[in-house]
């Protein structure tokens, strides 16, 4: 949630006291928590929006922050690599990787190849490579091969080529990958899949795409960026 921390539910719980509370009162640094994350070992992570990370291990919270945590403060995903169970964070200073095996912390940013640092969200493709959306420019793709020292770019005009039309606006919100390898993008301007590893992309469009994406642009040549209150208001149009 955004003010009230983490909620539980517990199914093995009679009715009515199936929902626990975890917040600053039990532990958590921040009450706001943008994602959460199951991993291997069976500990809870949650991103927050100022304070990093807290990792619940069944009985206690454990709290990260920059510079002993994630490199960025606000974390926007969170996500546990189906190869070998490193939990990756999209944040706004980059990615930063732990691994589980080793139990350390790795940051990627523009020195790595990064070409923008703010990750909104991110998935890992059939071979473990990572498929970061960035909030603006596109997407950046880093293959395990060369741990992740070298990143792709597949630019945003290149996703929004075969979107119906839309030439701004996009916004990623959230990826996800299916079990034969489809790669979903939830966006500002509609749903998109690429069944190539990210390089192309199909579209889902809403009947109010034409007004949105006219205002979207309209806003944009103003030299604002959708984000904001117009934006939210945006995303409502019904």
């Amino acid at each position: 949630t955004e003010d009230s921390g983490i909620w539980r539910y517990d199914f093995g719980k009679a009715p009515g006291q199936r929902w626990t509370q975890f917040d600053r009162s039990k532990g958590l640094v921040e009450n706001s928590v943008l994602c959460v994350a199951y991993d291997r070992r069976g500990r809870i992570w949650a991103g927050h929006r100022n304070q990093g990370v807290s990792v619940w291990n069944g009985e206690h919270w454990q709290n990260y922050a920059p510079p002993f945590g994630p490199l960025g403060e606000r974390v926007f995903d969170l996500e546990v690599s189906p190869q070998n169970g490193d939990v990756w964070m999209a944040t706004n200073y980059g990615l930063t990787r732990y691994s589980v095996q080793k139990d350390e912390w790795a940051n990627f940013t523009h020195a790595n190849g990064l070409p923008l640092e703010a990750i909104q969200c991110l998935t890992f493709d059939q071979s473990g490579n990572v498929i970061a959306a960035m909030q603006r420019g596109g997407l950046a793709i880093g293959k395990t091969t060369g741990n992740f020292q070298k990143w792709e770019t597949v630019s945003d005009k290149r996703v929004l080529a075969s979107a119906g039309g839309a030439t701004s606006g996009l916004f990623p919100t959230d990826l996800l990958t299916t079990r034969d390898g489809t790669i979903w993008m939830a966006t500002s301007s509609g749903l998109a899949r690429s069944n190539d590893r990210g390089y192309n992309w199909l579209w889902v469009r809403g009947h109010d795409f034409p007004t949105k994406q006219k205002d979207i642009a309209e806003y944009e040549d103003k030299g604002g960026f959708a984000t904001g209150n117009r934006f939210r208001k945006l995303q409502g149009t019904k």
